[in-house]
């Protein structure tokens, strides 16, 4: 599987789906096929290592040498099912041939119990720009019921232009394993169409969804999120 990183994260689905059914762990492959991660190949493998050796359906993860492989997980961006579905359904539809089943998660992670009363937020700015207010409106009523409130990033650059910055505390990350395991511990999360959501949704975590719209209509991609109340309780969007 190839990047970026929320689309490496959504596909290991496949992995703990067929390691469930035949006993098979999976041998997993890094490279950089169907879009380049933002880091350097050997940085993010080195960054991703620990968080998947504590995974039970994995056996060995590699960067990809060429090797042969069974299932190459990029070929998700040829599924019919692409932007009719939602993503849970897009690979299990297009690698595994059957319905999920609901509240599945395939990543495992420690929780830390300073943060299971907090709210948990990253929102990244590329693409997204400023808050409109009746998105701001949304964030202020679900802050309204926390009163331990966290924004969690790698660049603060995210943090100085979160409109509500005032009314939360910075989180500096040094490394992705610090970053899904305060995610894991949240008691709800709020993202929107990056990285970190993903990562929220890869492990069940209570989660919003700030969907991306333009011109004030959901974007064409939203319908890889507008129905994942099918399978999951602890979903909403704003």
């Amino acid at each position: 599987m190839g990047g970026k990183l929320g689309d490496f994260i959504h596909s290991l689905i496949v992995c703990k789906r067929i390691y469930e059914k035949t006993g098979k762990k999976a041998i997993l492959y890094i490279s950089n096929i169907g879009d380049i991660f933002e880091r350097p190949l050997e940085f993010t493998h080195a960054e991703l290592k620990p968080i998947l050796e504590n995974q039970e359906w994995l056996s060995e993860f590699k960067i990809h040498q060429g090797e042969l492989v069974d299932i190459c997980l990029n070929d998700y961006r040829n599924s019919p099912h692409l932007y009719k579905t939602n993503w849970i359904n897009i690979y299990f539809q297009s690698f595994l041939n059957e319905t999920p089943p609901k509240e599945y998660n395939w990543i495992e992670m420690p929780k830390n119990r300073e943060f299971e009363n907090s709210l948990i937020v990253n929102r990244a700015i590329h693409r997204y720009g400023p808050m409109s207010p009746p998105v701001i409106e949304s964030y202020r009523q679900i802050m309204s019921e926390f009163s331990e409130r966290y924004f969690v990033c790698f660049d603060q650059h995210q943090y100085d232009n979160f409109e509500l910055k005032s009314e939360f505390d910075l989180i500096l990350v040094s490394n992705l394993y610090e970053y899904f395991e305060i995610i894991n511990s949240a008691k709800l999360f709020i993202g929107n169409q990056t990285g970190p959501y993903a990562w929220a949704s890869a492990m069940n975590v209570p989660r919003v969804l700030e969907i991306f719209r333009y011109g004030g209509n959901i974007a064409l991609d939203g319908i890889h999120y507008l129905t994942d109340n099918q399978y999951y309780k602890n979903f909403s969007i704003i």
